[in-house]
Parts: C-alpha cells; structure tokens; sequence
C-alpha cells in the first residue's frame, strides 16, 4: 500500500507539472498575439519629403535655396526635407542650407544624409533681453505648462 501511494503522489505531482506546463505555453501563446497586435496596432508618420532628383544650371546653382519655400508649399503637411547623395558627389549650394547626418556605426547604407527642417526657412533669429511688456505674450505661451 504504500508503495501504492507513492506511485500515486508521482502520478500527481507529474499531473500539476504538466498542467503547469500547459499554463506557461498558453501563457506565452498569449503574450506573442499581444505584442503581435500592439505591433500591427503601431502607426508610423511619415514627416518628410526626399528630392531624389535636383539638377539646376551652374549659374543659378547660389539661388538653389529660392526652391524650399515652394517645395514645402506642396508637402504642407511635412516638416523636413532629406537628400541623399553617394559619398562621391561633389557638394553644391543648396547642402549648405542642409545639416548632414552622422551614420551610425552599424548602418550599411552607402550615402550621405541630408537634412533640412521647415523653421529654418524663417531666417535668422534675433534674441534680445525681456522686458514688463513681454510679460502677455510670455504668460500665454507658458500658461498651459501649469
């Protein structure tokens, strides 16, 4: 009888390992859908537009710039504006408006990255001390940090 009852309590303990086991591969099946699910849930916005393709004649190359305000007119929507060049080309003046990118270390993709944001079209800043009549416009500006 004893021996009986041994055989009975290795009968059970290998009955709760398989239902734990069960449990865990249940448990995982459920959290690989879920995180399945944030993934496809997840929604990319895209905030730029690239010029694959910019030619314009050697004369008029220092007025490349004149271009950005109308090309920002049709992609109202975008902040940024990215060329890509092969590291062979030769710079011209419209990249001195854009801000190179750096590679990371372990990117494979062969050009160069340039980037361009909107409120750079606004000209340059002017920054002057505050004074008591500033203090409207400051308080609306900071009133929802709060």
């Amino acid at each position: 009888a004893p021996a009986a009852e041994e055989d009975e309590e290795q009968a059970e303990a290998i009955r709760e390992l398989v239902k734990a086991a069960e449990d865990a591969r249940l448990a995982m099946e459920k959290a690989e859908r879920a995180a399945n699910d944030a993934e496809q849930d997840v929604e990319y916005m895209c905030n730029a537009f690239c010029v694959t393709v910019f030619c314009i004649d050697e004369s008029f190359e220092s007025r490349s710039r004149d271009f950005l305000p109308a090309c920002f007119g049709l992609y109202p929507d975008k902040e940024y504006v990215i060329i890509t060049l092969p590291h062979t080309t030769p710079e011209f003046p419209l990249l001195n408006a854009f801000n190179q990118v750096e590679a990371k270390p372990s990117s494979s993709f062969g050009h160069l990255l340039y980037l361009f944001h909107r409120d750079a079209l606004l000209g340059s800043l002017s920054v002057r001390q505050a004074n008591i009549t500033d203090e409207p416009a400051v308080h609306a500006l900071t009133a929802s940090l709060y």
